[in-house]
């Protein structure tokens, strides 16, 4: 689904099933950030533009490596949504 172009019900399904734990693996978004494919990692970028309450908390917890990967991140695309 990720390698594809997402439509609204994509991200809200992508995001129900991050948004229903309480806690996510943060490895697993960072692996699929950093995708060979492109569209993939600029998919879940979009889809974590969404999070909110608890996902949102979790993610400012990694504010700083988050900072890391824009610095780092080659693609101007994907900086914008960091």
């Amino acid at each position: 689904m990720l390698s594809n172009k997402l439509h609204k019900s994509d991200i809200e399904e992508i995001y129900g099933q991050i948004a229903k734990d309480d806690k996510f693996d943060k490895d697993v978004l960072y692996s699929l950030i950093n995708d060979e494919n492109q569209r993939v990692g600029m998919n879940i970028l979009w889809v974590m533009t969404c999070f909110s309450g608890k996902q949102e908390e979790m993610m400012r917890n990694e504010h700083n490596t988050l900072i890391d990967m824009v610095l780092e991140e080659k693609c101007d695309a994907k900086k914008d949504y960091c």
